[in-house]
């Protein structure tokens, strides 16, 4: 009994020592704890002989130190600089205290909190022992995709959560487990990643990793964010004879059918292929579809950036843009070249120069939202007065494309998601949706057609 209750104490301080435990603070301008430590981010030497308030006042006067840490059994300080408070973590030691500068503003005042349900996937991140939420709030912010996080509320531990946990089945709630959501959510379009290779091995860089990066960089063009791409399913597929034949065609031929509405997918060829650098089908989609080219394989700055924007040209064939012609770049002497003033947008560089192109993807990621979420069968019947073959109005349609949706419920959800939405037509016998604003309100109207139905808000 002796020998298992000694064995009890030692479980039990490891416990602590995993998940942290309370101590003082310095000072009011830090909290403090008992938690692990960064592995990186250092600045200057380990200092000897200060003592604990000391290395406090000495952080507190250098504007670049986010925190430190100090020894509680003698006196040793080692200050931190840009970020440590999100770098890889060691420890915790139970005679090592950390000290970290309270944030300021409180990064949590852009999050919603409270004892919820948490998912059981979609998570951006492995579990992380040693941070406090505001700490986790940080990480969340610097990933455009995240869309919150839970954290415990009795140990440093928290996890990252990503657009495919918001429909995913949950866990809980438990009492001492916190879930934060982001107060402004990012519109997320998910990417699901497919990358040919042979048998002896092809495109080994193009890893989820370097994946996530080419997104990060089709993000930061897409005027530094406005629509969020996040890479959702990844594989590798072994085919000898598309990844050797360096033909784009042929497996934009063969792969078709692997799509999913509201999601995009991408296939990444061979190096060097003979026919293109990118190819998708031209035509407004709910399902967006290309192949890119793994290029030079050189993993530079300058080879993602290329690539990313080959992937931003081949998505806009998938909502009917075209490549630049008279119709589509009109000659304005005053920004130096030209602006995009008609529909259907240019493939090139909307992502800089056309807000109004970049509103598709806007609104697509919002509907790609909605779809993966699921629809309430009852709003169309409950909100809507539909008829098939009535007048459809001439005028007040919101800008092109409205991609398709599959049923009339979709459609009927999807004008509800709007707040200047009065009205929506969808075809019987076709995926469709066509949505309008108030401006339809009272003005002529077309002939209606015997396979359109006609829908306006109660």
């Amino acid at each position: 009994m002796k020998i298992a209750l000694a064995w009890l104490k030692i479980m039990v301080v490891a416990f602590g020592l995993i998940f942290g435990s309370a101590a003082l603070a310095v000072d009011s301008n830090y909290i403090s704890g008992i938690w692990a430590i960064p592995a990186t981010k250092q600045l200057g030497d380990r200092l000897y002989n200060v003592a604990p308030q000391t290395c406090a006042n000495t952080c507190s006067a250098n504007a670049a130190c986010t925190g430190f840490y100090s020894f509680t059994d003698w006196n040793t300080c080692q200050l931190y600089g840009a970020d440590a408070d999100i770098a890889s973590r060691i420890g915790p030691w139970s005679n090592v205290q950390m000290n970290w500068k309270k944030p300021s503003p409180d990064p949590l005042t852009q999050y919603t909190s409270g004892i919820a349900p948490i998912p059981n996937n979609g998570a951006l991140t492995e579990t992380l022992y040693g941070y406090q939420p505001q700490q986790c709030a940080k990480m969340c912010n610097a990933k455009a995709d995240c869309i919150g996080f839970h954290s415990f509320t009795d140990a440093n531990i928290c996890r990252l959560y990503g657009l495919d946990s918001t429909w995913s089945t949950t866990n809980g709630p438990w009492s001492n487990v916190k879930m934060y959501m982001k107060v402004t959510q990012p519109r997320i379009l998910m990417v699901d990643a497919h990358v040919l290779t042979t048998t002896n091995g092809g495109n080994e860089g193009w890893t989820r990793e370097f994946l996530q990066k080419l997104l990060a960089k089709a993000t930061q063009q897409m005027n530094g964010g406005e629509v969020v791409f996040s890479l959702g399913g990844y594989d590798r597929v072994v085919d000898d004879a598309l990844y050797n034949g360096r033909l784009q065609w042929p497996i934009l031929q063969k792969f078709g059918n692997t799509t999913h509405q509201g999601r995009v997918t991408i296939y990444v060829s061979s190096p060097y292929p003979t026919d293109a650098s990118g190819l998708s089908w031209q035509g407004v989609t709910f399902a967006p579809y290309s192949v890119i080219s793994s290029r030079h394989n050189s993993f530079n700055d300058e080879d993602i950036e290329e690539t990313a924007k080959i992937f931003l040209h081949e998505m806009a064939h998938n909502q009917g843009f075209y490549h630049n012609s008279s119709t589509d770049w009109v000659a304005n002497p005053s920004d130096g070249g030209g602006s995009f003033l008609s529909f259907p947008y240019a493939t090139d560089w909307y992502w800089n120069n056309s807000p109004l192109a970049r509103q598709v993807w806007a609104r697509l990621a919002d509907w790609s939202k909605l779809h993966q979420k699921g629809i309430d069968q009852s709003l169309k019947a409950n909100n809507y007065n539909c008829a098939i073959g009535a007048q459809l109005p001439n005028r007040g349609a919101f800008p092109a494309p409205n991609v398709p949706a599959r049923t009339s419920q979709e459609c009927a959800a999807r004008c509800s998601q709007s707040t200047s939405c009065v009205a929506f037509y969808s075809w019987t016998d076709s995926p469709t949706c066509v949505l309008f604003d108030a401006t339809s309100i009272g003005h002529d109207t077309e002939a209606g057609w015997l396979n359109v139905e006609m829908c306006w808000r109660k």
